[in-house]
């Protein structure tokens, strides 16, 4: 396809719901236009963690330059904040190469942070976060979600009542700074690679049912290729309390069932149907975000889809270089 002598950049972002098969989709785009690609899916920024994250294989990060896979220790803390540091440092390198970056990933927050931007706070409040997240723990999440509904109804109103991780960052915000989260959120800014830039935000969602069929196969074949062998060994490294606090679903209830004992196809059961569910709310997040060109295939395999992100970028970006 070449490159645009165009004189903004070119970004696109690829996300989804789980199990859409969006870094499949990405590969081939990063093939065809000199991609590299930065990981926006929180599960992949932890190293020890691996096959319930479906990072992808050393052959594809061989292959294909990747960034913010499997970088970071599930022990360390790693806020919204430093992903969107991190992917502003990155991005300019990328452009510096001739090569176009394609954020993929399904956390929506993440992408936000990118997109629409977040707050900063001063470093006077966040050294206190962690001291009042202490002190909120022992509440629980009705407490806490009747706590902000009093403080800050504006945000409040936009959080599921069992968000508590949601839900206790409002109130730790409110608590170190004295403001809501929703007056901090009205002074936030988009990343400052945006200005450089013509941004792409596609969202691939298949229809509900096939996609379902999709995450039900695919946690079998994370249970196949050792997932609780995995889990049992990061419990004897002592990690039992990250993986319930960080790891993505199915490690902590696999974690409960190599503790507490059950019976192994309910475990399975009980993966794929939160697994179902988080897809859910994923499709529910992206549909409120703006500027965001949905994809929604049928019968089309990755490869498919990323022809037509090909044939679209073709139109509405290369075809205007000047």
């Amino acid at each position: 396809m070449g490159h645009s002598r165009n004189r903004k950049h070119l970004c696109v972002i690829i996300s989804g719901p789980t199990g859409a098969g969006k870094s499949a989709i990405a590969c081939t785009i990063a093939e065809k236009l000199s991609g590299e690609i930065i990981n926006a899916d929180s599960r992949q920024f932890f190293s020890e963690i691996s096959i319930g994250t479906a990072k992808p294989s050393p052959e594809i990060i061989d292959r294909i330059p990747h960034h913010l896979i499997g970088f970071l220790s599930i022990k360390d803390d790693f806020t919204v904040f430093d992903f969107r540091e991190r992917v502003e440092a990155i991005i300019p390198g990328i452009w510096q190469r001739g090569n176009v970056p394609l954020i993929t990933g399904g956390s929506g927050f993440y992408i936000r942070a990118l997109v629409k931007g977040i707050f900063d706070l001063p470093e006077s409040s966040k050294n206190r976060l962690k001291e009042i997240r202490l002190s909120l723990e022992s509440k629980t999440t009705d407490e806490l979600y009747r706590q902000l509904a009093l403080i800050d109804p504006c945000i409040t109103v936009k959080l599921h009542a069992n968000d508590r991780v949601r839900i206790r960052r409002a109130l730790e915000i409110w608590h170190a700074t004295g403001r809501p989260m929703s007056c901090w959120q009205a002074e936030a800014r988009p990343a400052r690679f945006l200005k450089e830039c013509e941004l792409f935000h596609f969202v691939v969602c298949p229809a509900r049912s096939k996609l379902y069929q999709r995450i039900d196969a695919r946690t079998e074949e994370m249970f196949a290729a050792g997932w609780v062998n995995e889990v049992r060994g990061l419990l004897n490294q002592g990690l039992g309390e990250y993986l319930r606090a960080r790891a993505p679903i199915g490690y902590p209830e696999i974690a409960d069932y190599l503790e507490l004992g059950g019976r192994y196809q309910q475990l399975v059961e009980d993966v794929k149907r939160k697994t179902r569910n988080y897809a859910k709310r994923q499709i529910s997040w992206f549909r409120k975000e703006e500027k965001c060109i949905w994809l929604s295939p049928q019968d089309e395999t990755p490869e498919m889809i990323a022809h037509i992100i090909l044939e679209y970028l073709r139109e509405a970006y290369f075809a205007t270089a000047g």
